[in-house]
């Protein structure tokens, strides 16, 4: 589909409330101020989505060409400049959002506030895609944090895309960026987590326990790691397990289950330490 044909049949559709685009629009702008829920897919230039206050649930899996090498050109704002700002201070009742693939990448790129000038206060559920290689992406994801209030859910997928000459496992002790742990903030309303497909690298385990001493109310972190070769796998998992008990929780009620991949087991672990 043309470009000015989609743009046009959005703005044709006053009572459109929900869209679905795979693909086909690569400078995506919605002029829809009554869409309630977005489903967006593909390889895109740019997201505009000013026009489009009412949204309360998005999901937005942002992809790059496979022969992109790096960031693509169009995806980097103007200095001083923020696409976090640009997309999420017009997206006041969001509710539920799913950030899928590079989005966070995009997300990331120039300037970082620490907070969203215009917080994300009926934002409930997160699911994120991210890179723990990435300290402008953790950045990203503590920003959405901070900037939600009343968020109850979180869900975290270990994005394992990064260009590493090898890959990290549970048992090394690898330096990556971490988790600033004076962050002053408190989840207040936080009480359910899932993070999957960790390797046990330290930023992953730093921003683990942060979460853990940041939620007074949590009541269940699920945890499920990357699946390794047996040997490697075995020498770390317990490695694993000895971190995950000695973290401290500031919930009473705090439980953390263990996903054992090999054995298809859960581990739980559910006093507070």
């Amino acid at each position: 589909m043309a470009q000015d044909v989609f743009e046009s049949l959005i703005r044709c559709s006053p009572l459109l409330e929900r869209l679905k685009l795979l693909h086909d629009v690569t400078n995506l702008k919605i002029d829809a101020p009554n869409h309630q829920y977005v489903h967006i897919l593909g390889v895109f230039n740019v997201i505009n989505l000013e026009n489009a206050s009412s949204i309360t649930e998005a999901e937005i899996c942002m992809n790059i060409h496979n022969d992109q090498i790096g960031v693509p050109a169009s995806w980097i704002p103007a200095c001083n400049s923020s696409n976090l700002l640009k997309i999420f201070d017009h997206l006041p009742h969001i509710r539920r959002l799913e950030i899928k693939r590079r989005f966070l990448e995009y997300l990331s790129l120039r300037a970082l506030p620490e907070k969203l000038t215009k917080p994300c206060q009926y934002l409930k559920a997160l699911s994120i895609d991210r890179c723990f290689d990435d300290p402008d992406e953790i950045s990203t994801a503590l920003c959405f944090l901070r900037s939600s209030p009343a968020l109850q859910e979180l869900k975290i997928l270990v994005d394992q895309r990064e260009n590493l000459s090898r890959v990290h496992s549970i048992f090394e002790e690898v330096e990556s960026p971490c988790v600033n742990h004076n962050y002053n903030c408190t989840f207040s309303q936080l009480r359910l987590v899932k993070i999957t497909e960790i390797s046990g690298v330290k930023a992953e385990l730093d921003f683990i326990r942060f979460l853990l001493l940041s939620s007074p109310v949590l009541e269940r972190m699920t945890v499920t790691t990357r699946r390794f070769p047996e040997p490697s796998y075995v020498d770390g998992f317990p490695k694993l397990v000895k971190e995950l008990l000695q973290f401290k929780r500031e919930s009473k009620h705090a439980e953390i289950i263990l996903l054992d991949p090999l054995k298809d087991e859960l581990l739980h672990f559910p006093t507070r330490i």
